[in-house]
C-alpha cells in the first residue's frame, strides 16, 4: 500500500554516541519517496539528512563535514526563506505566544493576529515548509490556538490548489473542509483530492470535506453539485461506502426546505441536461435513491 509522506517538522532526533546529543527537524523538502531534511542545534542546521517515508535515515551526515551540491543548494532555499522572513516583524517570542489560545495570549504585539495570517498566506503562496505549525506541534498547548486561528483564516484567503498542497505537505489533512468554499469552483481540484485519497486509500479525509461542502454549497450552483455527485458515484464503485448517498441527503434535505414543492423544483433543475450522457446517468441514480426512501 503506498504511504502518504510524513512531516518530520518539529521532530526531535537523539544521536546514540556518548554525548546523546538532541537534533530538532527545522526545515524538510519533500522528493518523491524521499525528505530532504536539516537538523538543528539551537539555531543552526549541523545535520543533513534522508529521510524515508517509513521514517528511515537513509543518509545523514554533518554539514561541515560535507559540502555537497545537494546540501549547498537545500541550505540555500533556507536561508533565502529565513531572510524573507526576517523582514516580518514577528519575533519568536510572538509565535510561542500565540501558540496559547486569544484567552491565554498576552498578545503583547498588537499587531499578532495580522502578521501570523500574513506569515501562514506567505508560506502558503511559497509552499515554504512552515515555523507557525512546527511552533503548535512543539508547544501543542491548545487545539483553539491563535497560530491554527489563523491558519484557518488563510486558508480561506488563499488559492485553493496551493492550500491543498501546503496541508499534505505539512500533513494537515483535517483542515481539508477549510478550503470547501473554494473547491465549489474548481472541480478539477476537487476531483485531484478525491484521486489523491483514494490512490493512498485514505478515504477518511474526505468524509469531513464532503460534507462540509454538501451542507454550505449554494443550491443553485447546479453544475457544481452535478460535478459533486458524479464524483460520489466514482467514489461508490471504488469503496464500499455509499458516498452518493451520505452527500445527496444532505443536498436533498436542504433543498426540501428552502424550495417549494419540498424540492422538486430543485431536483428538476439539477438533471434538466437529459442529453448529457452523465446527466442522464444522475437522474436514473437519484429516482433510484429516492424510491428506496
Amino acid at each position: 500500500m503506498k504511504q502518504l509522506t510524513p512531516c518530520y517538522l518539529g521532530k526531535t532526533v537523539t544521536l546514540h554516541n556518548a554525548n546523546s546529543k538532541s537534533y530538532v527537524i527545522q526545515y524538510q523538502e519533500n522528493d518523491g519517496q524521499d525528505c530532504s531534511v536539516l537538523l538543528f542545534a539551537k539555531d543552526q542546521p549541523e545535520i543533513f539528512a534522508v529521510i524515508g517515508k517509513d521514517g528511515t535515515f537513509k543518509r545523514s551526515f554533518f554539514i561541515k563535514d560535507h559540502y555537497t551540491k545537494q546540501v549547498t543548494d537545500v541550505l540555500s532555499r533556507y536561508e533565502q526563506i529565513q531572510a524573507q522572513r526576517k523582514a516580518r516583524p514577528l519575533t519568536q517570542d510572538d509565535i510561542k505566544d500565540a501558540s496559547n489560545s486569544s484567552e491565554n495570549a498576552k498578545m503583547k504585539n498588537e499587531h499578532l493576529v495580522k502578521l501570523l495570517t500574513d506569515e501562514h498566506l506567505q508560506d502558503i503562496s511559497n509552499l515554504w515548509p512552515s515555523r507557525l505549525l512546527m511552533m503548535q506541534q512543539n508547544e501543542n498547548k491548545s487545539n483553539r490556538s491563535l497560530l491554527l486561528q489563523t491558519l484557518k483564516k488563510a486558508l480561506a484567503e488563499s488559492n485553493p490548489q496551493k492550500a491543498f498542497h501546503y496541508l499534505t505537505f505539512h500533513r494537515y489533512d483535517d483542515y481539508l473542509p477549510y478550503i470547501h468554499e473554494k473547491l465549489t469552483d474548481h472541480p478539477k481540484l476537487l476531483t485531484e483530492i478525491i484521486d489523491f485519497y483514494l490512490d493512498y486509500d485514505q478515504i477518511n479525509y474526505l468524509e469531513p470535506l464532503l460534507q462540509s461542502i454538501a451542507k454550505n454549497i449554494d443550491l443553485e450552483k447546479f453544475a457544481s453539485i452535478q460535478h459533486i455527485l458524479i464524483e460520489m458515484k466514482k467514489l461508490n464503485k471504488a469503496t464500499d461506502e455509499d458516498w452518493f448517498k451520505k452527500v445527496f441527503t444532505v443536498l436533498y434535505r436542504r433543498a426540501r426546505n428552502n424550495y417549494e414543492r419540498k424540492g422538486i423544483d430543485w431536483l428538476n433543475h439539477l438533471v434538466k441536461d437529459d442529453h448529457h450522457p452523465e446527466s442522464v446517468k444522475l437522474k436514473v441514480k437519484i429516482v433510484q435513491l429516492l424510491k428506496q426512501q
